[in-house]
C-alpha cells in the first residue's frame, strides 16, 4: 500500500460544551448529562473498532481530539477513547497527539492527566484576551483564566502549546486585537491559529446582527486586522505555514499539515 493510501491523521470529535458560543455552528451541544456522554463515547469506541478493519493507519499518524470541548469529558471516558484507539491500531507511535481545551475547564491535575494519557500537544480555545469581546460571543472564560491556563499547561509538562484567536469580533478594535496578540506571544506561545470571524446562518450571533443588537468591525477594519496578524506574528518569528496557522520553525502542527 502506498503511503498516500494510508490514514495520516485521526480526528476524534466531542460534541459537548458547558455553553455554546454565539458564533458556533459546529456539532456541539450544551448541558449534556453524564449518561449521554457515556453513550456517545461507547458509540465512538464501537466505530473505532469497526473502522480499524476498513483502513490502514500510517505508523506516524497524528491524533487530534477536538470539539465541542474534549476537556469536558471525565478522565474515565477520555481514557476509554484513548484505549480504544490504541487497541485497534489507530494510535501507533503518533508524531503528535493534540487535545483541545477550553481555558474555563483547565486545572493542573486535569492537564497532567492528559499528559499521562499520551497527549504531547495542547490547544486552548482562547479566541480573545479582552473580557468584553469574550462576553460578546458567549465564551465561558476570562482573559486572565486563559493566560493562567497557558501557565498551568507548562507546569503540567506540555512543551507544545497552541491557542486559537479570532479577529472581527463584536467590541473588537485594531488595538484590542494587537493587545491580545502581544499578550499571547509574551506568554511564550510558539503556535497560534488565527481565524476571521464567520457569521454562520441560524447561529445566535447571526440573529443578533439581524436585529441590530451587536455590531461588527467594518470591512476596512477587518482587512487591517488581517494585515496586522500577518505582519505582527511574522515579526515575532511565527511564520504562516497554513491558511490560519502560525508557528516558530519546528513548532508546526503535523495534524494541520495533514489537512
Amino acid at each position: 500500500m502506498q503511503k498516500w493510501e494510508q490514514i495520516q491523521g485521526v480526528y476524534i470529535h466531542t460534541p459537548f460544551c458547558l455553553q455554546k458560543c454565539l458564533y458556533c455552528d459546529f456539532a456541539s451541544y450544551a448541558g449534556a448529562d453524564t449518561e449521554t456522554m457515556e453513550k456517545y463515547v461507547d458509540a465512538v469506541c464501537s466505530e473505532i473498532m469497526m473502522r480499524s478493519n476498513e483502513v490502514t493507519i500510517a505508523d506516524q499518524a497524528t491524533l487530534y481530539f477536538g470539539g465541542g470541548t474534549p476537556s469536558l469529558l471525565s478522565e474515565k471516558l477520555l481514557a476509554k477513547l484513548v484505549e480504544a484507539l490504541q487497541k485497534n491500531g489507530c494510535w501507533l507511535q503518533p508524531a503528535e497527539a493534540t487535545i483541545e481545551v477550553n481555558p474555563g475547564t483547565a486545572d493542573l491535575d486535569k492537564l497532567r492527566f492528559f499528559k499521562d494519557l499520551g497527549f504531547d500537544r495542547i490547544s486552548f480555545g482562547v479566541q480573545s484576551l479582552n473580557d468584553a469581546e469574550l462576553r460578546a460571543v458567549g465564551r465561558i472564560h476570562t482573559a486572565n483564566e486563559a493566560l493562567d491556563a497557558i501557565t498551568v499547561a507548562e507546569k503540567a509538562g506540555f512543551t507544545r502549546v497552541s491557542a486559537d484567536l479570532i479577529y472581527g469580533l463584536p467590541e473588537q478594535s485594531l488595538q484590542t486585537l494587537k493587545t491580545s496578540l502581544q499578550n499571547l506571544t509574551a506568554a511564550g506561545l510558539q503556535h497560534l491559529s488565527v481565524y476571521g470571524l464567520t457569521i454562520e446562518k441560524n447561529t445566535p450571533l447571526a440573529g443578533m446582527l439581524d436585529k441590530g443588537k451587536v455590531e461588527l468591525p467594518d470591512e476596512d477594519c477587518q482587512l487591517a486586522m488581517y494585515e496586522l496578524v500577518q505582519e505582527y506574528l511574522e515579526a515575532q518569528g511565527l511564520h504562516r505555514y497554513e491558511i490560519s496557522n502560525y508557528a516558530v520553525s519546528g513548532q508546526e502542527s503535523r495534524h494541520n499539515l495533514v489537512y
